[in-house]
């Protein structure tokens, strides 16, 4: 029983890989956009993201998720994909030999990984919100055989964050098709899988910025941070959300330095789906959009108009792949229980005003973070003062962009504890949502400090 509970999840990630590569394939026909490698490192993270998608839309069209209405739809998918003639990119020049410390690399990349699949399965599903807020709606959906139809008008509205988006309970419900059944611990392998394919997709794109050997080691530091280690266990959305929305904005940015307007269009899809993951995603998709602008008019001036409406193609790319949901939300007024955002924000926006004596206690908790070597090693110590010793060279072409994007992620976190309501100290609140926040911003953090070291000639460029 237990072998071909085996066979099924791996059957499972097989196709979701296939599912991936191949639309990686067809949106890149007759491109060298991506190598294969580079294709074969994001095709988890897009099958998923595709599959989820898929199976909301199936929502409105009253279709039951069965293995069979699942899968043919993308069976002419996986056929043109494995048939279509491709290019792909060619390596500048010939390959050099893995040195011994890149070697080393290598393996405490590949060792973290094994031991977040082992992390990932001695326990099944027990954290609060990856219960309360996830596991219970994908096993609603799972046994009703689709989303209900009053789902979101009774069932969701029971538990935590009714307005949460769907990306997590559906990928839950994807495996547990495949299964047969439920089962809480084989359904965690979707969360060390995507730690895998941050991982290498992370150190793929960052090889189009610095050295093979750089790309492996701030690949190695991110791999190593403990709090991203531990989230990509516990079955939180956060290190998706990380993924999703930080591989979004290294495409978008490579497409927009290159001019490859297919890097860019899958930068828009990977920061649609990254609003599909949390509501962060849909405020992430948005300060993307606002910091694109400024950064072609200001950046890319010979070819500003063609980057423009290249940028505003991915980006209403992204804006659909969220549309049914956010359609959705507001169809049945979702609200969120912290925020309360339906019919409330301006009012808590212009309250902010009155809630500035929480400056101080915000502040404090953000560096109990950024000075924990618990949660964060010494990666944030590093950051900040590559950051302050390089003002001039963080405001340059594409490290401007990622500066500016982490500032604004600054800005945004810090702002809703200015704005969420509280009944007792708000210190609570903070100490228990920064970590976790931060998770969203250390990839851009370690691409940033990247960037910087290349800019100092510290490292070498690709």
């Amino acid at each position: 029983m237990i072998f071909l509970e085996l066979i099924r999840l791996l059957l499972c990630l097989a196709v979701t890989v296939l599912i991936g590569y191949s639309l990686l394939v067809i949106i890149l026909h007759r491109s060298d956009a991506l190598s294969v490698a580079e294709r074969l490192s994001l095709s988890y993270g897009v099958g998923i993201g595709a599959a989820a998608l898929q199976m909301f839309i199936y929502y409105f069209l009253n279709i039951p998720y069965t293995i069979i209405n699942l899968l043919v739809f993308w069976a002419p998918v996986v056929a043109v994909g494995l048939l279509l003639p491709r290019r792909t990119a060619q390596p500048a020049g010939p390959k050099s030999r893995l040195s011994l410390f890149e070697k080393f690399l290598m393996g405490g990349i590949a060792l973290e990984v094994i031991l977040a699949f082992l992390r990932a399965f001695l326990k099944p599903l027990e954290a609060f919100d990856s219960v309360a807020m996830y596991a219970i709606r994908s096993k609603i959906i799972f046994a009703s055989g689709m989303i209900p139809g009053d789902f979101f008008t009774n069932m969701t509205l029971r538990w935590p964050n009714p307005d949460y988006p769907l990306l997590l309970p559906l990928a839950q419900v994807w495996v547990y098709t495949f299964l047969g059944g439920l089962n809480d611990l084989a359904v965690k392998v979707l969360f060390p899988s995507y730690f895998l394919s941050f991982l290498a997709g992370f150190y793929f794109l960052l090889k189009r910025f610095v050295s093979r050997r750089e790309s492996l080691i701030f690949t190695f530091i991110l791999a190593s941070i403990p709090q991203v280690n531990r989230f990509a266990t516990n079955g939180y959305t956060d290190l998706i959300l990380a993924y999703y929305y930080s591989i979004g904005v290294m495409l978008l940015l490579l497409g927009m330095k290159d001019k490859m307007i297919q890097r860019m269009v899958w930068g828009g899809l990977f920061l649609g789906f990254a609003a599909f993951t949390k509501n962060e995603g849909i405020a992430l998709l948005a300060i993307t959009a606002i910091v694109s602008i400024p950064y072609i008019l200001i950046y890319l001036k010979r070819r500003g108009a063609k980057t423009m409406r290249q940028a505003v193609l991915s980006l209403a790319i992204a804006f659909i792949a969220i549309s049914p949901w956010l359609w959705t939300r507001a169809r049945y007024g979702l609200d969120n229980d912290v925020l309360k955002l339906h019919g409330a924000l301006p009012e808590r926006i212009i309250g902010i005003f009155g809630h500035l004596d929480r400056i101080p206690i915000i502040m404090y908790e953000f560096q109990k973070q950024f000075f924990g070597p618990k949660k964060w090693n010494i990666v944030w110590i590093i950051f900040f003062l590559l950051f302050l010793a390089n003002i001039r060279k963080s405001f340059r072409e594409e490290t401007a962009y990622v500066s500016v994007s982490i500032i604004a992620m600054f800005i945004l976190y810090s702002s809703i504890y200015l704005i969420i309501p509280v009944d007792g100290p708000i210190n609570w609140f903070v100490a228990t949502g920064v970590s976790r926040l931060l998770i969203h911003i250390v990839p851009l953090a370690v691409l940033l400090t990247a960037l910087l070291c290349r800019e100092r000639r510290l490292i070498e460029a690709p």
